[in-house]
C-alpha cells in the first residue's frame, strides 16, 4: 500500500529520500515527534533513459558501457548492437559515464526532462604507441604499458588507458584523450625503472603530449619488476586462508598508483597456506601493505623495498579480535531491549589530519537479546 515505518528515530528534524532504479528520488524533510504521516509522491515514469552510442567520425554503432551513480549505487548497461541503451535512473538530473574500447570517455549530464532518445558521439582522441624493449635491447614482451592522464583540475578524475608489449616489442593504446600523458611499464615482471614515474613533476622522459585522430611515438626501456610475497597468520603463526591484501605506495605518489594499480597488481587474496604473491611490483620504491580479514583486526606495515631482481617475502601476524560487551536499555523505563542492532565505529586520522570512521568488524553488526546484552 506504499506505507513505510521507521521505529526509535530521536527528536528532531529529518530528510527523508525515496530512491530505487525505477522511481526519481522524492524528499521531504519531517520534525519528530509528528502523529500525522508524511507523503511523498515520485515520479515512476520519467525515470528511464534511451539513447544510442556512435562513433563520431563515421556514425556507426558502438559497443559500450553506460554507468550511472546515484545514492552510493551503480546503475549500468551495455548497447546492443545498434548502440541503443536503455538505462533506469534514480536522481532528478543524472550524470551517465558512457565508455567503449578504443574511443574517449564521455561524461554526460542530461538536465531536466529528455526529450526523446540520447545521442552520445564519442570522439576517438589519440593513439600512443611505440617499442618497449629490456637493458638488454631485446622486445620485453607481455610487459603492460600504463598511459595516464588527469582530467580537469579537481585532482580526483583520471583517465587511464593499458596495453600489452606483444612479441616484437610494440604496444599502442588507443582512445588517450588530448594532452599532455604520463606513459610507464608495470606489469608481466616487468616496470620502469631507470626514473621514478610516480615523482612529481612528471620525468620528460615518461611524458608524451597526445594529439586528437594522431599517433604520438614513446619508446620505453624497462627493467625487471620486483615480486613480493606476503603471507598472513593469526596470532599463533597459523596461517589465515581469505585475507584480502592490499600493495600501494606512500602517500605522496597515490593519486597515479590508485587509478593504475588495478586487479592483480594490487589487490590479491590469501590461499590456504596463508600466501599471496604480488609478480610485477616497482623495485626501489617504499610500498605500503594493508590486510583486512573479515575476524582479525586490520594491519598496516609501511616501509617494505623490493629489489628488481628480488623475490621478497613478508609475514603479517593478525592479533586475535578483543570482544565487548554493550547492553541495551531503554531511556525512558531503565529496561532491557532485545533486538537492538549494536555495530563497533573505528575512529581514525590519517596523516592529514582527516577523521573518518568504519565499522570495526567489517559490517557483521550484533543484536541484543532479551536482557539486552550484545556481544562486539
Amino acid at each position: 500500500q506504499g506505507r513505510f515505518v521507521f521505529d526509535g528515530m530521536p527528536s528532531g528534524t529529518w530528510s527523508v529520500d525515496v530512491h530505487g532504479v525505477r522511481t526519481r528520488f522524492g524528499l521531504g524533510s519531517v520534525t519528530l515527534p509528528r502523529e500525522e504521516p508524511l507523503e511523498l509522491v515520485v515520479d515512476r515514469d520519467a525515470a528511464v533513459l534511451h539513447g544510442r552510442v556512435v562513433d563520431a567520425a563515421s556514425d556507426e554503432p558502438v559497443s559500450a558501457t553506460v554507468t550511472t551513480l546515484a545514492f552510493g549505487l551503480f546503475h549500468r548497461t551495455t548497447t546492443d548492437a545498434d548502440g541503443r541503451f536503455r538505462l533506469h535512473y534514480a536522481t532528478a538530473e543524472p550524470r551517465f559515464e558512457v565508455q567503449a574500447d578504443g574511443l574517449l570517455d564521455q561524461s554526460v549530464q542530461v538536465p531536466g526532462e529528455p526529450e526523446g532518445a540520447l545521442l552520445v558521439r564519442l570522439g576517438r582522441g589519440g593513439t600512443v604507441t611505440g617499442r618497449v624493449r629490456d637493458g638488454g635491447g631485446e622486445p620485453a614482451s607481455g610487459a603492460r604499458v600504463f598511459c595516464a592522464r588527469q582530467l580537469g583540475d579537481d585532482g580526483w578524475r583520471y583517465q587511464i588507458r593499458s596495453g600489452v608489449v606483444d612479441e616484437r616489442g610494440h604496444y599502442a593504446i588507443d582512445g588517450v584523450d588530448p594532452g599532455a600523458a604520463l606513459v610507464f611499464v608495470l606489469g608481466g615482471g616487468y616496470a620502469t625503472t631507470h626514473v621514478n614515474p610516480f615523482s612529481v613533476p612528471v620525468p620528460p622522459a615518461l611524458t608524451v603530449d597526445v594529439r586528437e585522430g594522431d599517433s604520438t611515438v614513446r619508446d620505453l626501456t624497462v627493467g625487471a619488476a620486483g615480486r613480493l610475497r606476503v603471507r598472513v597468520v593469526d596470532a599463533e603463526g597459523r596461517p589465515v586462508r581469505y585475507a584480502e591484501v592490499e600493495l600501494s605506495p606512500p602517500e605522496s605518489v597515490y593519486d597515479f598508483w590508485t587509478q593504475a594499480y588495478a586487479g592483480d597488481l594490487r589487490f590479491g587474496e590469501t590461499n590456504a597456506d596463508g600466501w599471496c604473491e604480488f609478480p610485477s611490483v616497482l623495485p626501489d620504491r617504499e610500498h605500503r601493505v594493508e590486510v583486512r580479514c573479515a575476524d582479525r583486526p586490520h594491519e598496516r606495515l609501511h616501509g617494505i623495498v623490493v629489489g628488481s631482481t628480488e623475490v621478497a617475502e613478508q609475514e603479517v601476524r593478525l592479533a586475535a579480535l578483543r570482544r565487548a560487551r554493550v547492553r541495551v536499555l531503554d531511556g525512558a523505563t531503565g529496561s532491557p531491549v532485545p533486538g537492538a542492532r549494536v555495530q563497533g565505529i573505528l575512529v581514525r586520522k590519517t596523516s592529514h589530519n582527516v577523521t573518518f570512521s568504519e565499522p570495526t568488524d567489517k559490517g557483521y553488526p550484533s543484536h541484543s537479546d532479551a536482557d539486552g546484552m550484545a556481544l562486539l
